[in-house]
């Protein structure tokens, strides 16, 4: 092991606090453990990404995307389109059935 030592100095940075944010020092000190493969290969079960704030799922999936021309599709985006376009929905407001639904969740 080296017994190389660094100073910071006052306005010292090392990186952003979230990998979304961080273009300068994501490329540099990623380390791939064989996540991307796995991810990438689209017979392979194993393919959600879990992990507790601050393990690195935002890095690794900014790699994957960038390594293997990934695309990314929204959750959120998918959803309010759904209902937003949705008949039943529009149907059982129109009816005033959702209106004690309402009441009741406020």
């Amino acid at each position: 092991m080296s017994n190389i030592k660094f100073k910071f100095r006052r306005h010292s940075t090392v990186g952003a606090a979230a990998a979304e944010e961080d273009g300068k020092f994501l490329g540099q000190c990623f380390v791939d453990t064989g996540d991307i493969a796995t991810l990438s290969n689209c017979k392979e079960p194993n393919r959600i990404v879990l992990g507790r704030t601050g393990v690195g799922k935002s890095a690794l999936l900014i790699k994957l995307i960038e390594e293997k021309e990934a695309i990314v599709i929204n959750p959120e985006s998918l959803s309010f389109n759904y209902l937003t376009n949705s008949t039943i929905l529009k149907f059982f407001l129109d009816a005033g059935i959702m209106d004690p639904y309402f009441r009741t969740i406020v």
